[in-house]
């Protein structure tokens, strides 16, 4: 009876073990599966803020990437309009000197004069002068001849001029006539000739001018163009990298408050008096079934100690007596195992497959129970945290 006794309570031990055992193992599926669910949750938060947070990174990189080129774009066009910029100031200083050369060509100063002397149009109108008045004297000398009275010859000679000596003097005279209309013709031609020449300078003169104008005020219009030609492109850009910016900025702030809304809710959903008592529950489960494993272990110990010793001294020494662990197992435990048929053998074939089979499931839960003691502690700091 009294090994009955122990068996039933042995048995009813192990199924209470078993339940705790059980309902701790749900307990903590429970717990896993609301930290899985809010782990899930908040991981999804996490990466589409991350997901936006990229596309927004790539875009403002694509942005960088266009005001890279369009800057490069605008330097490159800048110094290709320097360059011509240049080459066109360098043009109209070539133009410059050439018409100061020409103005110091066509009027020399004085200081000039003076140095060079006389330039060679003037040279071939001094030649004229000196042969209009050389003819001018052969005129004057001709004429004196013609107006010499007739008794002036009768003086000199007593006689007239002969024929030969009026045909030369005739031929001088159309000689001189013939060499005075070819100085005047000369004369005529050359001041034509110098009077067109004239006009052609003067005109080329003012188309120079008017040609450097012309260039001084494209290049006042190319550099007011150079100066004002990217501001509204890079205003435009600008405001519209800030557009952008802002819109991504906002996109995200609202993906942050809709997952901070959605975690919210689910925290919500979450019955926390509900998890509060399962959580009290557990400790109050796992304060008790410390206590019974610590009572259990301290009784199996004793137990398996008194059943080895006892064992040991009636299989080693018949007829001796029990020792000093005999007497924690109690006079009714002795007397029943006194007791048995079969003598020594008897309890030596009962106690081996009973109480060590009873013992060892008895030492695999409570091992069984020392592993989920940790397990149980990770458990409620997991709902700690959740609460």
């Amino acid at each position: 009876r009294d090994s009955g006794g122990v068996r039933e309570r042995w048995a009813e031990l192990q199924g209470s073990v078993t339940g705790l055992m059980e309902e701790v193992q749900a307990l903590a599926r429970r717990a896993d599966g609301v930290d899985d669910r809010f782990w899930a949750r908040t991981s999804g938060a996490e990466e589409i803020a991350r997901q936006g947070a990229r596309e927004m990174q790539q875009q403002v990189q694509a942005l960088e990437r266009q005001c890279r080129l369009q800057t490069a774009a605008a330097e490159d066009s800048q110094r290709r309009q320097q360059a011509r910029h240049r080459r066109q100031e360098k043009f109209l200083e070539d133009l410059e000197w050439r018409l100061a050369k020409m103005e110091d060509e066509h009027h020399p100063s004085r200081e000039q004069d003076e140095e060079d002397g006389p330039s060679a149009l003037e040279e071939q109108m001094q030649g004229m002068c000196a042969e209009i008045e050389s003819l001018g004297a052969r005129m004057a000398a001709v004429e004196a001849l013609h107006a010499k009275p007739t008794g002036m010859t009768g003086i000199t000679g007593g006689s007239s001029l002969g024929p030969e000596d009026s045909r030369l003097e005739t031929a001088e005279a159309s000689d001189v006539r013939g060499a005075l209309g070819s100085l005047e013709s000369r004369l005529s031609s050359l001041e034509t000739k110098a009077f067109t020449q004239l006009e052609e300078m003067r005109s080329s003169v003012a188309t120079v001018r008017i040609k450097v104008e012309g260039q001084h005020q494209r290049q006042g219009a190319i550099a007011d163009r150079l100066e004002m030609a990217h501001v509204p492109t890079l205003e435009a850009l600008r405001s519209e990298v800030a557009n952008e910016r802002a819109k991504d900025l906002r996109a995200v702030e609202d993906r942050i408050t809709d997952l901070s809304q959605k975690v919210g809710r689910a925290l919500e959903a979450v019955d926390t008096s509900v998890v509060t008592e399962h959580t009290d529950s557990l400790d109050h489960r796992t304060s008790a079934v410390e206590a019974l494993a610590g009572a259990l272990r301290r009784e199996v110990q004793e137990m398996r100690s008194g059943l080895r010793t006892e064992i040991r001294t009636l299989l080693g020494h018949s007829g001796a007596k029990p020792g000093r662990n005999s007497n924690r197992l109690g006079t009714p435990v002795a007397g029943s195992l006194r007791n048995l048929p079969g003598g020594m053998s008897g309890i030596a074939s009962l106690a081996e497959p009973t109480i060590r089979e009873q013992l060892g499931g008895v030492a695999d839960q409570l091992e069984a129970l020392e592993e989920l003691a940790p397990r149980v502690g990770r458990l409620e700091a997991r709902v700690e945290a959740l609460e």
